[in-house]
């Protein structure tokens, strides 16, 4: 009975251990790079209502105004290139639709 009981709490740590692994490996921080101070921005895109994507580069960092509301968000993950929702990375509230993000290049049709 003992070794069953340590088994199955061994077991059970290892699970929690893999499943909070898996977990961190796919944040939007690892994806598409890190938020950042508003301050430390290179480039500010005024996003209008009218816009329905931006382009960024790789490792840089860049201001995003939307109606007021501004955060910053560093783009330094070297092999992620295509688009992506900026929902992913914004804060909750500051978008009201979608807007893409094109990391090195344009909308392609």
């Amino acid at each position: 009975m003992n070794k069953n009981r340590i088994f199955s709490a061994a077991f059970i740590a290892i699970l929690v251990g893999v499943a909070s692994l898996s977990v961190r490996a796919s944040t939007v921080e690892n994806l598409y790079g890190e938020a950042a101070a508003p301050t430390d921005s290179s480039r500010t895109i005024n996003v209008t209502s009218s816009m329905k994507w931006v382009e960024v580069k790789h490792g840089e960092t860049v201001k995003f105004v939307v109606a007021g509301k501004d955060f910053a968000w560093k783009f330094d993950v070297p092999d992620t290139q295509g688009k992506f929702s900026m929902n992913k990375i914004a804060p909750l509230g500051v978008l009201d639709r979608n807007v893409d993000i094109y990391m090195d290049g344009r909308p392609r049709d």
